[in-house]
């Protein structure tokens, strides 16, 4: 109930139960003020819960006029806890339909003669095979084009479309990509499709990328930087792919 309870707090402060409309001092501006910052995100937190706003504030607003309830307050948590059950368990529903459609989707993708599917289930296609000799390894860092996918065809992420190539260390990145990375030579162009256990697995990344998301890549590797990285200098944690309203300011860092 603590969310709930953050809740009722932030609805305090945007209603008109204890608004003042003629700001008189600074306690009143500062109150107003507050209830606006917080108010910018309680519609869609409401939203999100699927609860009806109006019926939210009225409730509140029952409670703290300490007016005629419309529910008995015995019941109140119960009627509470249930709604919240339901919504819980729709959401593992949702989450098991989710695993088996990216999983049926991999099995279906595995039959492709094209595709190469690696013992922890990981699957890359060769589009173009590079010139080059060397592939990086783990301590390298790699300067690549790509272009990020469900497998819906939802594109989360593009340094092709940016038209700005992407630098970072191998050891830098989920550990799908990277896998795939070190079977490249420079000039070539793979697809890679990697399973959520090698991306970003039961959590997902951002509002795009879902949990048990398969992840698909169109990575064109452009140069390898030998032996620039150090263990201590990798990134270790793996970063949150770019959805479309964070590209800029992450554009140097994926997956």
């Amino acid at each position: 109930m603590k969310r709930i309870t953050t809740i009722l707090l932030s609805v305090l402060l945007t209603t008109n139960i204890f608004a003042q409309k003629n700001l008189s001092n600074e306690l009143d501006s500062a109150s107003y003020a507050i209830g606006c910052i917080i108010a910018t995100n309680m519609a869609d937190e409401i939203s999100s819960m699927g609860l009806s706003q109006d019926m939210f504030i009225n409730g509140f607003s029952d409670m703290m006029k300490k007016e005629k309830m419309s529910i008995p307050t015995d019941q109140l948590h119960s009627i509470a806890e249930k709604y919240f059950k339901k919504i819980q368990q729709n959401e593992e529903a949702d989450m098991q339909e989710q695993c088996l459609k990216n999983s049926d989707w991999l099995l279906e993708n595995k039959k492709n003669k094209d595709v190469v599917t690696l013992e922890n289930g990981l699957q890359y296609k060769i589009v173009k095979k590079g010139d080059g000799k060397e592939t990086p390894t783990n301590n390298d860092q790699v300067v690549v084009h790509y272009k990020g996918s469900l497998i819906d065809g939802t594109v989360f992420d593009s340094s092709i479309d940016r038209g700005e190539p992407a630098t970072f260390p191998v050891n830098g990145v989920i550990p799908g990509f990277s896998q795939v990375l070190e079977r490249m030579t420079v000039g070539s162009t793979y697809i890679a499709y990697i399973p959520s256990d090698l991306g970003y697995g039961m959590r997902g990344a951002g509002s795009v990328i879902k949990p048990c998301s398969t992840l698909i890549f169109e990575i064109q590797l452009l140069e390898i930087k030998k032996g620039n990285v150090s263990t201590e200098e990798a990134i270790t944690e793996e970063v949150e792919a770019p959805t479309s309203d964070k590209k800029q300011a992450k554009k140097n860092k994926k997956k």
